[in-house]
């Protein structure tokens, strides 16, 4: 029987950022500057309208400081909103970009440089490729749900299934990231690892402690086995807080 940690969302660890349709609007242009390595690497060159939305965005991180943040960015132009307003109100341990869904490959730098962790959803090009091929605009469709390319490039990285709109399963999410195309697969034990993070720092494998509240899971195999098949059905009980949340054998 093996015994794994469960990574577990601090309850109190962020507060939640999202970038208004309104940003989307202000910095339309933005969107297009995006290629510009000039407004990646030096942020200061942003257009003269964007700025009091980006002073905005800063100070309701600054706000919050010395406290991470969890910022939810589902486009490039989220994407490039946050790390203006991080980079301005500066970065801390534990910030998080949630979802990820468009990181264009000039911002790599940008974000390893941040230290911000990226919590993903490697599943979602595997689930959805058939709408993204005709819903998604062709110049983003390569920068989706990055998973490899992402800790390659030194980026803090995590996973989770945004259930109810992925899989449940993730068990499911890891064999998508180790299915992955587009060079974005990873090995098996690091898919593994993307879900068994600290809760203030998803991206830390956590290790079991005598004495501690048992946040894990029990395996009915040897671990090498179970990332063979990568299967709920491996799994013999979790608990959360120190309570089997699982129905008894």
């Amino acid at each position: 029987m093996l015994m794994l940690p469960v990574a577990r969302r601090a309850r109190d660890l962020a507060i939640l950022v999202e970038v208004s349709d309104v940003a989307q609007g202000v910095l339309a242009e933005v969107d297009d500057a995006i290629d510009d390595a000039d407004v990646v690497v030096r942020p200061a060159h942003r257009s003269r309208v964007g700025q009091p939305l980006l002073r905005t965005e800063a100070a309701s991180v600054a706000a919050v400081r010395p406290r991470p943040v969890a910022v939810h960015c589902v486009t490039r132009v989220q994407l490039l909103v946050t790390l203006l307003a991080l980079e301005e109100a500066g970065p801390v341990e534990g910030d998080r970009i949630e979802h990820g869904s468009v990181i264009p490959a000039e911002t790599l730098p940008w974000l390893a440089r941040l230290g911000v962790t990226v919590v993903t959803q490697p599943h979602f090009p595997v689930e959805r490729g058939r709408e993204y091929a005709t819903d998604v605009d062709p110049a983003d469709q390569a920068h989706l749900y990055r998973c490899r390319s992402l800790a390659e490039a030194g980026i803090p990285l995590a996973a989770g299934t945004d259930a109810p709109y992925g899989s449940a399963d993730p068990w499911a999410v890891m064999r998508a990231a180790v299915e992955r195309s587009g060079g974005e697969a990873v090995a098996r034990r690091a898919a593994l690892d993307l879900f068994v993070g600290e809760p203030q720092h998803a991206c830390r494998v956590r290790r079991l402690a005598v004495g501690s509240v048992a946040d894990l899971f029990l395996l009915h195999v040897p671990l090498k086995e179970a990332l063979d098949l990568m299967s709920a059905d491996v799994v013999r009980a979790t608990f959360v807080g120190g309570r089997r949340i699982t129905p008894p054998d």
